[in-house]
């Protein structure tokens, strides 16, 4: 988003997050590579994106590059559509943690009660059985 809003343009901005990613993710610079390509080649950029999103198959890849094919076609800001974009992805994110935390305490106590209650009771129950046997014997 840097590099678009200094003026670079798409392809030379795409270029640039390529081979910045090459060694933390190669196949994502793979992919944009790919995109790259195709958008220097295609005579239709908009095609160029839908094939990378069609490659990915990922929820938010489709919706990136349903965002710069809106923002080409009505010639909006590209930076403000990618950092509207940034935003709601970064909720999105939050969103399933939040879902996934939720959702814990139940499976926690499922746990709890299957491991945990039964070493408890031998703990606190153990030695008042113990005493009552030796009870019994007397």
């Amino acid at each position: 988003m840097v590099w678009v809003k200094g003026g670079i343009s798409t392809e030379a901005t795409i270029n640039r997050v390529a081979d910045e990613s090459t060694e933390k993710s190669p196949v994502v610079a793979e992919e944009l590579g790919l995109l790259s390509a195709e958008l220097t080649f295609l005579g239709e950029r908009a095609s160029a994106f839908r094939n990378f999103a069609n490659r990915s198959g990922e929820t938010s890849t489709i919706t990136f590059a349903n965002t710069l094919i809106q923002a080409e076609r009505y010639g909006t800001s590209l930076s403000g559509a990618l950092r509207s974009l940034a935003s709601d992805l970064r909720d999105q994110r939050m969103q399933k943690a939040e879902r996934k935390a939720a959702a814990l305490p139940a499976q926690l106590t499922v746990r709890m009660i299957w491991f945990f209650m039964p070493i408890l009771f031998i703990v606190i129950l153990g030695p008042a059985f113990i005493t009552a046997m030796a009870a019994m014997k007397q």
